[in-house]
């Protein structure tokens, strides 16, 4: 199965990086100089992505993993 979807695929180039590998993640945005990220999925959401793109000073939208004290 490739990555992303038909719909667009026209529109931007598909990355084949699972939702919920975070360290491969985190390392494309780093890599390309990803400028703000939003995360559609539950997946990277629950294995902590905010707080990991946060720890590396990257904007990214979606709520912490970790409670706020």
């Amino acid at each position: 199965m490739r990555a992303g979807n038909g719909g667009i695929s026209q529109q931007a180039e598909c990355i084949d990086i699972k939702a919920d590998d975070i360290a491969a993640l985190l390392e494309f945005a780093r890599k390309e100089k990803i400028d703000f990220t939003v995360v559609g999925s539950e997946a990277p959401l629950s294995a902590g992505i905010v707080d990991e793109f946060k720890n590396y000073k990257l904007k990214i939208f979606g709520p912490n993993k970790k409670p706020r004290n």
